[in-house]
This record gives C-alpha cells, structure tokens and sequence, in this order.
C-alpha cells in the first residue's frame, strides 16, 4: 500500500507539534496509507520510544541515529516526508512542516494516491 515516510526528531518543535497531526491521519485513513516515522535523534536505545509514551504518540517509528538512511534518503532539514506509492517509488515530497489535517493536504494525498 501507500506509505507516508516521516523524518523527526525529539529536539525539532515543529517535528513534535506534527506528530498527534500524523496520528490522526494514520488513523482516519487507515487501510489506505501507513505512517512510518524515522527518528533521527542521537539518544540511548529506549530513549525515543519513552519519549513517544509519554507524548502518547504510536507511530511506527523506525531509529537512524547514526544518519545513515538520512543520508540514503537525502535530508537536508527537519521534518521533511516522502510519500511512496505501493511499487516503492516515491511520488511527493514535503519539505517542513505541514498541517496534516488540513483539507488542502488531505485533497493532495487524495489526487496523489488516486482517490
């Protein structure tokens, strides 16, 4: 299916204030898009999925605290997200932050994911 690939970190504000955003969306459209996250913080293993407990966030959330799928997936600032159609290519890009509640944005994945 289509996947939202979401780069973050703890230290980055607007990366904190999209989460519970990118839940919701997760959640509403289910089925249809999974939400993957890539925390790339430099913290203990553990660190980040405390964090996320405690910010109730439930994301999948994969760890790249060496920077390497960073590098591989050419992120030069936080957060930024790719959307993957299910054949793996990636077909939108978002650069900063976004409402990701908005209707503006939700019509986007729509035309994007052909719905």
């Amino acid at each position: 299916g289509w996947t939202l690939v979401h780069f973050w970190a703890t230290w980055c504000g607007p990366c904190v204030a999209e989460l519970p955003m990118l839940q919701r969306m997760a959640q509403e459209m289910a089925g249809n898009l999974t939400v993957t996250t890539v925390n790339v913080d430099e913290l203990a293993p553990g660190a980040v999925a405390r964090w996320m407990g405690r910010e109730g966030i439930t994301l999948a959330t994969l760890l790249d605290p060496e920077g390497a799928a960073q590098r591989a997936w050419g992120i030069v600032s936080l957060p930024t997200s790719y959307l993957v159609d299910p054949s793996g290519m990636v077909v939108g890009r978002a650069d900063g932050a976004r409402d990701w509640q908005d209707e503006s944005v939700k019509a986007f994945l729509g035309e994007k994911m052909g719905g």
